[in-house]
């Protein structure tokens, strides 16, 4: 068979160009005629055979009705489809025979992608086994196609159910195909590819775990985007992808926010009418229910349970979807962060380059050298930690789908703001950090993050400048006026960690414990003035005193000097009142490890006898 459409028009393009050719050579001399006497024969050929072409489609249409050369067409294709399938199965057993011709294999498939008719069913068998091409050593004769294939007409075609059909495959086929080749693309190609894939992973009507996939090749790309940092050409281009890539990733949390809030209430939902009608089944009688139910009322039953189970599984489908797509992000999201960060870091390259100059300039004498320019700054710029900042502010609420059992989500969502600056930390912490507060509260494996951020050795200090700046705030000091609240408790868990870190650092004791001690003092006096509970305000008074009577920082001993006797005076009145009673051990405790020098406390030694009396 014959593709009659594909060679009708081509054969109509011939003599524009010969007619193009003659007048060009024309008016040449002697040799000049004779070209034209052979182009002249060539013109007629051609001619000759485009009327014989004309008037085969001419019989064809008359024969079967103008539609019927479209028809044809698609039988071709389709046959060739079904050859390149055919195909497929040669390229495993006859490798060795097809290899010299794996550069015809790899275009013959991407021109029958441009000129295949938009049938569902035969572009689905071609993306299927060009897939299975791609799987073999005949991948390679795709890398010199793939802006060809980065046209989505060209990928799925351009009507309407290919469209709605074929993304998925097809895009999966292109992820795969950038995969093998993102360390030879052209910043050109590299730009193409991400803002396709940044499209795609925002685009609803495709499945989530194609949207899992199209995160997944970004995150392959970031290594091939940062190997480019050492030309001076693309140097800021690719820092300006990967910050792309970054506010995709930030923008998917975002959208994932309220998908997450509505599947865990779905979730509690269900969990609270599964509750209800065990209850119910266990209330009434077997009998009773025999009774009371016909056959009638039996079959709507079974739809309804057929339904209910339908839901479930549709529920628990999504659910799975939504948190390998967050997984996917958030595991990948620390080498995305580092590479941003480091991105101005000099190459191997450099560094010799600059060592060479150096060199020379000492041994020259160095009077007349220019001076060295300064290194370039590391971290992240103003606009890339206004983006990162999305990934704590809606990531911890994304967070929520995910339990104690999947503990190793949490860590790498820590990890991934160890490899950030200091000051960058600071800077994404101090905005949002009262988003990670109330995600502890509704979701206690949260508890894992500031662990983690703790123990790490980039992020313990600037963690625990934010945090003792954080707990220290008076809005945050009203929250242990209720004990019992959740708020008070998560609050009482960060003071903790907070002394602790006040003990392991000790060089650092004034900087983290200076904040919260004159607030902290000042709050417990209106409180044990008012008469409000006094619980949480003593125990996070003995443990700060505690951390920093093992300090002994001379500094904050100076510090509390003025606020010692009002603060003792309120603790000892407390301690011979009723009320008093029940924060016995705590208010001992308080008294006697107030923070401050042997010198300050003798003027105050007749009331500090009787705590010390009770506490022996």
């Amino acid at each position: 068979e014959v593709n009659v459409r594909a060679r009708r028009p081509a054969a109509r393009r011939i003599l524009p160009h010969a007619q193009a050719a003659r007048a060009k050579r024309g008016g040449g001399g002697g040799g000049g005629s004779e070209d034209g006497e052979r182009l002249s024969k060539r013109e007629a050929a051609q001619a000759g055979r485009k009327r014989a072409l004309d008037k085969v489609l001419a019989e064809i249409e008359g024969a079967y009705g103008k539609g019927s050369i479209m028809v044809m067409d698609e039988a071709a294709a389709a046959a060739q489809v079904k050859t390149v399938s055919f195909l497929t199965y040669l390229l495993r057993s006859c490798a060795d025979t097809l290899r010299p011709h794996k550069d015809r294999v790899s275009q013959g498939i991407v021109e029958l992608l441009v000129t295949c008719p938009d049938s569902v069913a035969t572009r689905k068998e071609l993306l299927v086994a060009t897939r299975h091409v791609l799987a073999t050593e005949f991948r390679q004769g795709f890398h010199a196609r793939i802006g060809t294939l980065l046209d989505e007409k060209v990928l799925v075609g351009s009507g309407r159910a290919c469209y709605e059909t074929l993304r998925p495959l097809g895009y999966s086929l292109l992820a795969e195909l950038v995969h093998h080749v993102r360390l030879e693309l052209s910043m050109v190609q590299l730009r193409r590819i991400v803002h396709l894939f940044s499209c795609n992973v925002h685009d609803p009507s495709l499945p989530t775990s194609v949207q899992t996939t199209c995160v997944r090749l970004m995150l392959n790309l970031v290594e091939s985007i940062f190997t480019r940092r050492g030309d001076e050409l693309s140097r800021a281009e690719g820092r300006a992808l990967l910050g792309r890539i970054l506010e995709t990733f930030v923008s998917k949390l975002e959208a994932l926010r309220p998908i997450a809030k509505r599947l865990i209430a779905e979730q509690k939902r269900r969990e609270e009418e599964a509750k209800a009608a065990a209850t119910k089944e266990d209330s009434e009688g077997a009998a009773v229910a025999k009774a009371d139910k016909g056959k009638e009322g039996e079959g709507e039953k079974k739809r309804e349970l057929l339904y209910l189970q339908t839901s479930v599984q549709a529920h628990a489908k999504e659910m799975h979807d939504c948190r390998q797509l967050l997984r996917t992000v958030v595991m990948g999201m620390k080498t995305l962060m580092w590479s941003v960060t480091n991105f101005n870091r000099l190459t191997d390259q450099q560094r010799q380059q600059q060592a060479l100059n150096v060199g020379g300039t000492a041994g020259s004498g160095g009077a007349s050298a220019a001076p060295m320019a300064p290194p370039p700054a590391r971290g992240m710029s103003n606009d890339e930690v206004r983006v990162a900042v999305g990934v704590l502010k809606h990531g911890v609420p994304c967070l929520s789908l995910f339990t104690v059992a999947d503990k190793d989500i949490f860590e790498h969502f820590a990890a991934m703001f160890t490899v950030l600056e200091a000051h960058n930390f600071r800077d994404i912490f101090s905005m949002h950090f009262d988003v990670l507060f109330e995600g502890m509260i509704s979701n206690h494996a949260l508890g894992t993050v500031p662990a983690a951020l703790v123990a790490h050795p980039q992020t313990g200090r600037p963690f625990a400048d934010v945090l003792g700046g954080y707990l220290a705030s008076p809005k945050r000091l009203e929250l242990l006026v209720e004990p019992e609240s959740p708020a008070a408790r998560l609050s009482l868990k960060l003071m903790s960690l907070l002394c602790s870190l006040v003990v392991s650092m000790p060089s650092d004791a004034d900087r983290l414990a200076r904040p919260h001690v004159a607030p902290l003092v000042s709050r417990l006096r209106r409180a044990i003035e008012r008469g409000e509970p006094l619980r949480a305000f003593l125990d996070a008074t003995r443990k700060l005193f505690r951390a920093l009577a093992q300090t002994r920082s001379e500094t904050m001993y100076a510090e509390f000097v003025p606020l010692l006797p009002h603060a003792l005076e309120a603790c000892l009145g407390l301690l011979d009142s009723p009320e008093g009673l029940e924060h016995r051990a705590n208010l001992i405790e308080v008294c006697l490890n107030m923070p401050a020098r042997m010198a300050s406390l003798l003027p105050h030694l007749k009331g500090l006898v009787k705590p010390l009396l009770m506490a022996i």
